[in-house]
């Protein structure tokens, strides 16, 4: 069980990383004005939730990355450690190719 959580909260550590390099994308070719886990922050703080606010900016990745870890030792304790089903699992061979 503690392998399964480790495990999840690695894997979830991984994939909020890519995803904050694929926004961090998104926002430098202008794409994405604001970055949504700075927003769910700015507007959990008091004040006008359109505002800028101090600390908006680090306490969203700190969010970000929570939300990402919780999620993943979720999935890993909810999965018991089983692979994802569907494509996930599917392993192409080269015999695969050729048809």
């Amino acid at each position: 069980m503690m392998r399964n959580l480790v495990h999840g909260v690695v894997s979830g550590a991984v994939a909020t990383a890519a995803m904050s390099a694929v926004m961090v994308a998104g926002e430098r070719a202008g794409m994405m004005p604001d970055q949504p886990p700075k927003r769910i922050v700015r507007a959990a703080l008091p004040g006008h939730k359109h505002r800028r606010k101090p600390g908006e900016k680090a306490l969203g990745a700190v969010a970000h990355l929570g939300f990402g870890t919780a999620s993943g030792a979720l999935f890993g304790l909810l999965t018991r450690g089983r692979q994802a089903p569907g494509l996930a699992r599917h392993r192409v061979r080269a015999d695969d190719l050729d048809r």
